[in-house]
């Protein structure tokens, strides 16, 4: 039997959460990818780690290289396999709306509560702020992703965080293009593919 040479993602056993968006753009870009469950001694998640040191899953691991941190991995990956704009400014503006969208999962998490969630989900609250952020973001160009035509690792990770909004609120509501954007995203085959496996977006648990 040959050796694989694809990447290991490491994650949670049972769910995707936040490795969803990484195992999408590697089934987008036809890579080969298994699972892994995380290890924590000697080394966290990784066991052994020939790179730096990762703190925390989900972690991707190829021969000796091995990055953590979401926004991180989405970008490398983005940018080495064929799902990143062309210019350093588009790249990097790419950047920033992955890390916008990936502060979306951090503050619902925080405000899911019985106490905080009216507030949260209020017509000027909060969700409705990063909403009409992302809705004037997909306005900037012609085409169904945030770059236009162009598909990037932030259209994944976007897809991905608002999966996570539905998730804790079911009744959130989107403004029109961002529903359009999630409907779209989520009917391509990688989504499909990736969801067809069988294991939930997010564990009931976490409601």
């Amino acid at each position: 039997m040959s050796e694989f040479t694809g990447y290991e993602v490491y994650y949670h056993p049972g769910f995707h959460g936040r490795s969803a968006a990484a195992q999408l753009l590697l089934i987008e870009a036809n890579e080969q990818y298994k699972m892994m469950p995380c290890t924590w001694s000697p080394e966290r998640v990784v066991n052994p780690n020939p790179n730096y040191p990762v703190f925390a899953p989900p972690c991707i691991k190829k021969g000796d290289f091995v990055l953590s941190q979401t926004p991180a991995i989405n970008s490398y990956l983005g940018k080495k396999h064929g799902f990143a704009p062309a210019s350093m400014e588009e790249n990097a503006t790419c950047d920033q709306l992955g890390l916008d969208a990936s502060d979306i999962v951090v503050e619902s998490f925080a405000n899911k509560s019985a106490e905080k969630r009216e507030a949260f989900l209020s017509e000027g609250g909060r969700l409705a702020s990063w909403l009409g952020h992302f809705e004037k973001a997909l306005g900037k160009q012609e085409g169904p992703f945030l770059f236009g035509e162009t598909l990037t690792h932030a259209d994944f990770t976007l897809w991905g965080t608002l999966s996570t909004v539905l998730f804790l609120f079911e009744d959130a509501a989107f403004p029109p293009a961002v529903k359009e954007f999630h409907s779209v995203i989520g009917a391509r085959d990688s989504v499909v593919n990736l969801l067809a496996k069988g294991e939930p977006m997010l564990p009931d648990r976490f409601k």
